[in-house]
């Protein structure tokens, strides 16, 4: 599942190169979306890499898992990854790299706010800001404005003012202690059965199968 075109292309290549007898079909649209294929192709694993439930907030994590687990039986599995909490310095370092990998991905949101919103931003006048919030266990993408800026909606006829100095959060990516999560995924019935971790235990990927205890 992706909503880009050319990522399902790439990655079907990709997985068909690597094992031929894969069978592969790109599908594109939203999480949300796949829910609904897990019934035809159940006994199955559901896999959810790259931590990406980080970059759900509290609210958006608990329709999520609710929607995964009505969609689940208990001859499914499914595995999850997971980015581990972690020393501060390690956090932030990543999310500032000095190649500058995720400034431009920030700027790249505002590029396409023009592109399809006309939005009307002067994207050379904004700085990447990441920092990690302790108490929510999140590192915290914003955009600091260097001058105002009138930011155009054109499908709402809305115009937002914003001043200097003022900061637009872009993105989250929460980070998760073990122990924690797997009581959270309980609560919908989704049990741990395997951890894998990196010997760092920075990462982990995270079995999880439907009304199953271990």
């Amino acid at each position: 599942m992706d909503v880009s075109d050319a990522a399902l292309a790439e990655a079907e290549k990709r997985i068909a190169a690597e094992h031929p007898t894969v069978q592969v079909r790109g599908v594109v649209g939203r999480y949300e979306d796949a829910f609904r294929l897990f019934q035809h192709h159940s006994p199955c694993m559901v896999l959810f890499l790259g931590s990406t439930v980080g970059n759900l907030n509290h609210a958006e994590s608990l329709g999520f898992w609710q929607q995964v687990a009505d969609h689940l039986t208990p001859a499914d599995f499914f595995l999850l990854g997971v980015d581990l909490v972690k020393d501060r310095r390690v956090l932030e370092a990543a999310y500032n790299d000095a190649a500058g990998v995720t400034a431009e991905f920030t700027k790249n949101l505002w590029v396409r706010m023009n592109r399809e919103l006309d939005a009307g931003v002067d994207v050379e006048t904004l700085e990447h800001v990441a920092r990690y919030n302790a108490a929510w266990q999140r590192m915290e993408i914003f955009t600091r404005l260097e001058a105002p800026q009138t930011v155009h909606i054109a499908p709402l006829d809305l115009d937002v003012e914003l001043g200097p100095g003022e900061m637009v959060m872009t993105e989250i990516s929460r980070k998760f202690v073990i122990e924690n999560l797997t009581r959270y995924l309980a609560c919908f019935g989704l049990h741990l059965q395997s951890v894998y971790t990196d010997p760092r235990k920075w990462f982990a990927v995270l079995l999880l199968q439907k009304g199953e205890t271990p």
